[in-house]
């Protein structure tokens, strides 16, 4: 069972654990802390780079053991990717960091 979620659901993943928000997704990503991720970023944290961060709008999330099922019963094809590119941000301009 997919659950949409309000268009202004916004999803943040990373490769470092940041706060007790964080959650381990596996093979090095991180998903959450969207509030700390963006107050870093305002603060110019040291260290703290957009590009650190992939920010996703209008997502989609699934019910407990949904997505697992769906994989399960063959709709989705499961790959495992380093996290360098599951975190590879195109530069389409727009924001600057400087």
């Amino acid at each position: 069972m997919c659950i949409f979620i309000s268009p202004l659901n916004i999803a943040s993943i990373h490769d470092k654990h940041r706060t007790n928000n964080d959650s381990y997704t596996g093979n090095g990503i991180f998903t959450g802390g969207l509030r700390q991720a963006i107050a870093a970023l305002e603060q110019r944290e040291e260290g703290v780079h957009p590009r650190d961060f992939k920010f996703i709008f209008n997502n989609v999330k699934w019910s407990p053991g949904a997505l697992e099922q769906e994989i399960l019963e063959g709709r989705w094809d499961v790959v495992k990717m380093p996290p360098e590119m599951v975190l590879e941000q195109l530069d389409v301009g727009g924001c600057q960091h400087e």
